[in-house]
């Protein structure tokens, strides 16, 4: 099979090679056929060889926001059959440590990732644990079905502490996942959600996934936009995107 794999470390150091397809599946494994892939920026990062991609053992197939259709499962897998679709989930934490024991798998500092630490889903099949396989009903495509997984932060971050329901909500950096919690906040029924950005064409995006007010952070302060929207009681969520200092501020 076709696969592309980050191969040498430094920056680059991609290639698309003919391997063999993998085989073995161990008892709670299963085999995936991919139907389709998504590039995140952590494939970009590992492009670029930042610090996250220095973990890597290589050669390593990329890729994992994946989807497709189960062609094989172990001996001990009990909710997945084969001819399954499913969207795959990327983390893979320890659930032994500190964190996974207290319920906060998601910052599991052991977490392992499909494309990083063993291979991912950029070639025909790839094999994964059955506990990061999310069935896929029929009617969702595959090219939106492996778009599950960033997805699934946008919602999560919109349902941790007390969710964001009746709550005005300020989503700052409106990339793909931004633009996606735009959708799930006010899915969950935010009452007014702000987008803020220094990109025009991410902030028109914001405005056509719900955004109430899209704020252009070079040229306006969003302070006063917050202020002039919603008074002195301002936002009861920040959800911050865009990693920059400023926006933090």
């Amino acid at each position: 099979m076709l696969a592309i794999r980050k191969t040498k470390a430094g920056p680059g150091g991609l290639s698309v090679d003919d391997v063999a397809a993998p085989k073995e599946v161990h008892s709670t494994d299963v085999l995936v056929k991919i139907e389709a892939a998504g590039v995140c920026g952590t494939d970009l990062l590992i492009y670029k060889w930042g610090e996250f991609a220095k973990r890597m053992k290589l050669p390593t197939i990329l890729g994992h926001e994946i989807s497709g259709v189960i062609e094989q499962v172990g001996s001990d897998v009990k909710g997945l059959r084969p001819g399954m679709r499913v969207s795959l989930e990327s983390h893979l934490p320890c659930g032994t440590c500190y964190t996974c024991r207290r319920g906060w798998a998601h910052v599991c500092p052991n977490t392992r990732y499909p494309g990083v630490d063993f291979d991912g889903g950029f070639a025909s099949f790839v094999v994964v644990p059955e506990s990061v396989c999310w069935p896929v009903p029929r009617g969702i495509p595959p090219l939106q079905a492996a778009m599950m997984e960033p997805f699934g932060l946008a919602v999560h971050a919109s349902l941790e502490g007390s969710g964001v329901s009746g709550l005005n909500v300020l989503v700052s950096g409106c990339g793909p996942i931004g633009l996606m919690n735009i959708a799930a906040a006010k899915a969950l029924g935010a009452s007014k959600v702000i987008a803020t950005d220094i990109h025009p064409l991410r902030l028109t995006a914001a405005a056509k996934m719900g955004a109430d007010e899209c704020t252009n952070a070079t040229e306006e302060s969003v302070y006063n936009t917050v202020r002039s929207l919603l008074g002195e009681r301002g936002v009861d969520v920040a959800i911050d995107y865009s990693g920059q200092a400023a926006a933090l501020k």
